[in-house]
């Protein structure tokens, strides 16, 4: 694979971000693995290393982006080592974590040829720490992992250990067995309590975006129940607890955003906030029934959240 990539800043693209900019020539990466090499000096302007997204390029410089060596053995269990991933409980057909923001679910398309020196995944640290979940669906990427959570957001999650408790769990998201609470600090004053009950889609000419479909029927929807209520009013911002009837992607991030109380710090849906450098969102709680026995599991919000608040 090439090591580095050299582009030309041409009249069209005078003015333009840096980081728009890289991902314009360089569309096979995702906006969070351009940003992570902009931050983490692999990219240069002019020969010199620049780590702000928003620096400002003009007509003719060169910009380089120079690929990260991929990861030794022994430099993915010292990143797992200090990855802040947490295990929550141990059972012999499954595991429940704490992934903070920040840590892939899984690998995304680049990272099977690329592998950022302190980017890593769930999946990198299943590897390590109990790797005969390997053994489950060989080929697949899933390994064990029941339900994903973004990259920018912190909270509990289910791993399978076995063949068997894999198909059990997915069934049971698939019949809303498994109840998921989550924790947001959205923008402005929240109603008390609410139904968000929009149809979520992918929007029109964009490959990961998604919004929702207030009104005419379209093809592809997919039904979407959020349910949530309001556990502290701030003066321009509201915490909010969420349950999650259906679990489509970004649901939570495209309905708050519908109704106009983005979640903070979502760049997606919403804007960058100086306050949070993600957006703040938790999965705060997961409760459901295995093997004749209830089990509940809580992670309280993280220190940034926290801060966020105060």
């Amino acid at each position: 694979m090439q090591n580095n990539f050299t582009f030309t800043v041409d009249i069209q693209d005078n003015e333009t971000r840096l980081d728009k900019f890289v991902s314009k020539h360089c569309p096979q990466f995702s906006r969070s693995f351009v940003q992570k090499l902009i931050d983490d000096s692999y990219v240069l302007v002019n020969n010199k290393v620049i780590t702000k997204s928003g620096y400002d390029l003009k007509t003719g410089y060169a910009v380089t982006v120079n690929m990260p060596k991929k990861q030794t053995v022994l430099e993915k269990e010292e990143l797992v080592k200090n990855s802040g991933i947490e295990l929550l409980h141990e059972h012999e057909d499954f595991l429940v974590i704490y992934k903070p923001a920040g840590i892939l679910t899984h690998g995304n398309p680049e990272k099977s040829e690329i592998q950022l020196n302190n980017t890593l995944s769930v999946v990198d640290w299943l590897e390590v720490n109990y790797p005969e979940i390997f053994t489950l669906q060989p080929g697949s990427e899933r390994s064990g992992i029941v339900h994903r959570l973004d990259f920018l957001t912190s909270g509990i999650m289910l791993i399978a250990r076995n063949n068997k408790s894999l198909e059990t769990f997915l069934q049971m998201f698939k019949d809303r067995e498994i109840k998921k609470t989550y924790w947001a600090i959205v923008k402005g004053q929240a109603p008390q309590e609410g139904i968000i009950n929009f149809p979520i889609v992918l929007k029109p000419g964009t490959l990961k975006r998604m919004c929702v479909k207030k009104d005419d029927f379209i093809r592809d929807q997919q039904e979407a129940r959020t349910e949530y209520k309001n556990l502290e009013h701030l003066s321009d911002m509201s915490l909010v607890e969420v349950n999650l009837i259906t679990g489509r992607t970004h649901q939570i991030r495209v309905h708050f955003a519908a109704i106009g109380h983005p979640v903070i710090g979502d760049e997606l849906y919403g804007k960058v906030s100086k306050l949070i450098n993600r957006q703040a969102l938790h999965a705060y709680s997961l409760e459901f029934k295995y093997a004749g026995q209830v089990f509940v599991f809580k992670k309280d919000l993280p220190e940034d959240m926290k801060l966020l608040l105060n």
